[in-house]
């Protein structure tokens, strides 16, 4: 356990056990309340249940008089639960701030070193961050009158309350206009928690809101990594009293991030946790805490929401490796299967610092690291040298205008939000959560002193990163159909604006489609398997001239390319492609390529998806996207129809299946559809399903643990919600006649699942048997 800290406005005295005594934590399964505890009121002596964060069934349950081992003793293996655990605290802030004070005059930035490196300057130039974009600080609080945060802190723009949607905190009620949640206010009295960020002595949240979000370009102290987002405090100030926070606080406030979204018309997209788990005395995690359920399940449910969650690695090192103490991996998912899809949503961030000259960059003396667990480092600084950092500070003389030094692993995770908060407003609905975290960390400057200690083994970039997430608009047309062959249209765009060029020596960098690199598409079943599929790349070799190289059937190298415009043409196992009929041009800043293709039936049949992907000259990277579906030489029983198609776009949409089945509509027992990003991932996804017989509508819980209650479509006012859709039952409709059904489901779409989705439908008949999952569509958000 960790080491015995209490919260300072907690009623209790310190304990050996690191715990909150008197209090548990429970999670009730489906079809249980609270009343399941009555019978045991009096032998627990309890004084109240009150719900936490915003996973369904979460409460904390005090007790009048009965220890934390009391309860344990008493509650655990009782058949309502799904466990029972202490309140932990442990919960604390990580950095080494240190107490200067600098009342400036002028701008810092020549002391920036930390922005000059992950390359900021260089990308300010195409993205600043936008006010439509807010970044969620959990900390002990925001100077919110700062100088060069002000313009940027949040002001609620509608009420905040609890009432919109199932699974948020009880009784919750904000005004217009609120600039913060005092989540400890909230969690120990109820009241005066809605406002102005509590001050703090040291300023570690007003550091934290610095480094990512201070304004830049003001003529006033620092630059922040996003010029423009918005601030939203969400103090905790507990964690400064203290130097720890218990875990109902730290779940409360992340979910506070979801319900403020949800409820006001706010987009916080990531959330900067510059604090972690002490775990087993020493060992420090990055805030995923593998002796609380209740925290890993509200960061489940926060990253299914679509929010990014960068927390610090902890300042325990150099050789504090926490990939042993239970930190999930940092690795994209790529299947429901994936240890890694348990917990998408947390990027991990270490330290690192220059050197006394500031030339020579080295991982941070202090800085835990993971080659598993600890997903890129960025500038952390070392007070005890001269590679300080500058942020805004609190101080208590001339807190509205004095700047301090920053560092530590707490400077370093900032550094990492903003960047999130910069690709989510430059690069729109392509940055979902995924594909922000992927982005950040496909694009680091590699460095070897980082290889096996993070697992990019580099350090952020923020123009390598956003000029990858600018090779976004690309897409095929058709983007659906069926057929054995197709002279289809790719097209790929560099969205990189055409500055004017510097001046000599120095040459002009290539813009436009000039660009593009290397340009891919394969089609194929899943992402997963990159073999046996038709898998080809595209590089230009003039305006109106390239090459297309198609990889052979175990995808590890080529078979042979195609010259175009030429003759001739190249195969594998799955398809052929031919220079005959085939183009490529560039114009401006986009590579079309009409390629003319046919499929090899023998060896590849039945519902394929396309991606597509690219780089630029200095190899960034867009991330494969799935663009569209095709269908080859398959008849499904019973067969299905999908609306719209092909590659319809929005937040909502009625969706429509037809399934026909040749031994009558009766014979149809069920009906699913599922959207999320690349593959058939049932858990954390928009999941619903048809039950046929009963005529009952579901959609599956976010763990995929449970179908809920099903209900008949057509119900007045009646909705189903995860975190990743909600459903108008209301307006669905499930008519029937003779051999077909067709269920229509209006559905709008959360945060979570932003970007190119795939849609995948499956139908049963009791005859006709199971089509399995088949993708019928690509949903764009």
């Amino acid at each position: 356990m960790a080491t015995a800290l209490t919260l300072g406005l907690r009623a209790q005295q310190p304990q050996a056990n690191n715990w909150v005594e008197q209090e548990v934590l429970v999670q009730l399964k489906p079809g249980f309340t609270t009343d399941v505890f009555q019978p045991l009121a009096t032998a627990l002596d309890t004084a109240e249940f009150q719900r936490i964060g915003g996973v369904r069934g979460t409460y904390l349950l005090r007790s009048k008089s009965k220890s934390t081992q009391a309860l344990l003793t008493a509650l655990t293996g009782h058949p309502a639960l799904y466990y029972v655990e202490p309140n932990h605290t442990g919960l604390r802030p990580d950095s080494s701030v240190s107490a200067d004070k600098i009342a400036p005059t002028d701008t810092y930035w020549p002391n920036q070193w930390d922005m000059r490196l992950i390359s900021a300057d260089a990308a300010w130039p195409y993205g600043q961050g936008a006010s439509n974009v807010a970044i969620a600080i959990i900390d002990q609080g925001v100077r919110v009158t700062h100088e060069d945060l002000a313009p940027n802190i949040w002001s609620s723009p509608e009420l905040l309350f609890d009432i919109i949607i199932n699974g948020w905190l009880e009784g919750v009620y904000c005004p217009v206009g609120t600039n913060g949640i005092n989540v400890t206010q909230f969690y120990q009295n109820g009241y005066n928690y809605c406002s102005q960020s509590d001050l703090t002595a040291d300023g570690h949240g007003t550091g934290a809101a610095g480094v990512a979000g201070a304004v830049g370009n003001n003529g006033k102290g620092i630059a922040g990594t996003s010029w423009a987002s918005k601030i939203v405090p969400l103090s905790v100030p507990s964690l400064f009293d203290n130097n720890t926070m218990d875990t109902a606080s730290a779940t409360d406030a992340l979910e506070f991030a979801v319900m403020i979204n949800a409820t006001t018309n706010t987009n916080i997209r990531v959330i900067n946790a510059s604090w972690g788990c002490l775990y087993q005395n020493s060992i420090y995690l990055t805030l995923y805490c593998p002796v609380s359920s209740t925290l890993q399940n509200e960061l489940k449910r926060v990253g299914g929401y679509g929010i990014l969650v960068v927390a610090s690695a902890g300042n325990e090192g150099p050789n504090n490796n926490i990939d042993s103490t239970g930190n999930p991996p940092v690795r994209i998912p790529t299947s429901y299967a994936d240890p890694a899809y348990y917990m998408p949503g947390i990027l991990s961030v270490a330290a690192t610092t220059l050197d006394t000259s500031l030339t020579t960059e080295s991982l941070a003396p202090y800085s835990n690291t993971g080659p598993n667990s600890v997903a890129l480092a960025a500038p952390g600084g070392d007070a005890s040298g001269y590679a300080v950092e500058m942020s805004t500070s609190n101080a208590s003389d001339s807190g509205s205008s004095a700047y301090t030094n920053y560092n530590g692993t707490s400077a370093a995770a900032p550094h990492v939000a903003g960047a999130a908060a910069v690709l989510a407003a430059q690069c729109g609905s392509y940055t979902g959560m995924l594909g922000l975290k992927q982005t950040l960390v496909n694009n680091v400057d590699t460095l070897s002193f980082l290889s096996g200690k993070v697992a990019s083994g580099g350090r952020l970039n923020l123009y390598k990163a956003l000029k990858s997430c600018m090779l976004q608009n690309y897409g095929v047309s058709p983007a659906g159909g069926s057929g054995t062959s197709q002279v289809f249209r790719y097209t790929f765009t560099d969205a990189t604006p055409n500055f004017p060029p510097p001046p000599p020596p120095e040459p002009a960098p290539p813009v436009g489609w000039q660009d593009l690199s290397v340009m891919k598409a394969f089609i194929g079943p899943s992402m997963i398997y990159q073999a046996n599929v038709c898998y080809f790349y595209l590089q230009m070799t003039g305006a109106s001239s390239g090459t297309v190289s198609l990889v052979n059937d175990a995808g590890t190298g080529n078979v042979g390319y195609i010259t175009i415009p030429g003759s001739g043409s190249v195969n594998n196992s799955q398809c052929t492609l031919n220079a005959t009929g085939s183009s490529v041009s560039g114009s401006g800043s986009t590579v079309t390529l009409n390629l003319a293709t046919v499929f090899n039936t023998t060896h590849f049949s039945g519902y394929q998806i396309v991606y597509m992907d690219a780089t630029d000259q200095n190899s960034n990277d867009s991330g494969w996207q799935s663009m569209g579906t095709w269908v080859i030489n398959v008849s499904t029983s019973p067969s299905m129809t999908f609306t719209p198609a092909p590659a319809p776009a929005g937040l909502s949409q009625a969706f429509s299946l037809q399934v026909s089945d040749s031994h009558g509509y009766s014979d149809v027992t069920g009906i699913q559809f599922l959207v999320s990003p690349m593959t058939v991932n049932a858990g954390n996804s928009c999941y619903v399903k048809y039950d046929a017989g009963g005529n009952l509508l579901y959609l599956v819980s976010d763990d995929n643990t449970s179908s809920g209650t099903g209900i008949v479509p057509g119900t007045s006012g009646a909705t189903l919600s995860n975190s990743q859709c909600s459903v108008n039952v209301a307006n669905a409709m499930a008519p029937s006649g003779s051999n077909s059904y067709t269920l229509t489901v209006p559905v709008t779409f959360f945060p979570g699942l932003e970007g190119n989705n795939v849609v995948f439908a499956a139908a049963q008949g009791a005859l006709a048997g199971n089509t399995q999952w088949l993708p019928v569509s690509v949903w764009k958000k």
